[in-house]
């Protein structure tokens, strides 16, 4: 069977069920509502042919085939969650060029402090100034 454009969406869904212990929580974690998440979760079961939780009204408890599943699908959410948090602490710091072009009058009066700030808090940015007496072309 052929892996599908949903199915790596629907595998995260699930493994947050499965870690939230509730459809309601995992829903909440994930900045939806309870029923988009179970209908995922339903499909998954359908895709696979296997049923994968036994749905309670207090919570949710992995079948034999979710278990299995859930440690792969644990494993990879774990994963992209850990890759993301690198790439946020890569991209909190500015760094690259800041261009500028602008009258002179105004890079005087309003961007020197802010220039001098973006070099002290982006050690891996640099600045390029061109101040020119006439206004920059639109």
């Amino acid at each position: 069977m052929a892996t599908t454009l949903e199915d790596p969406v629907s595998m995260a869904i699930f493994a947050r069920v499965v870690e939230a212990k509730s459809f309601t929580t995992a829903a909440s974690a994930l900045s939806g509502s309870t029923s988009p998440v179970s209908k995922r979760v339903t499909a998954l079961d359908e895709r696979l042919g296997a049923r994968l939780l036994q749905r309670t009204t207090r919570s949710p408890s992995l079948m034999p085939d979710g278990s299995n599943l859930s440690q792969r699908c644990l494993r990879m959410v774990h994963a992209a969650d850990e890759r993301a948090e690198l790439a946020e602490a890569r991209g909190a710091q500015p760094r690259g060029a800041l261009r500028l072009t602008c009258p002179t009058v105004f890079a005087d009066a309003f961007l020197s402090d802010v220039i001098a700030s973006f070099g002290r808090n982006a050690p891996r940015g640099k600045s390029c100034r061109r101040r020119s007496a006439r206004s920059p072309s639109t």
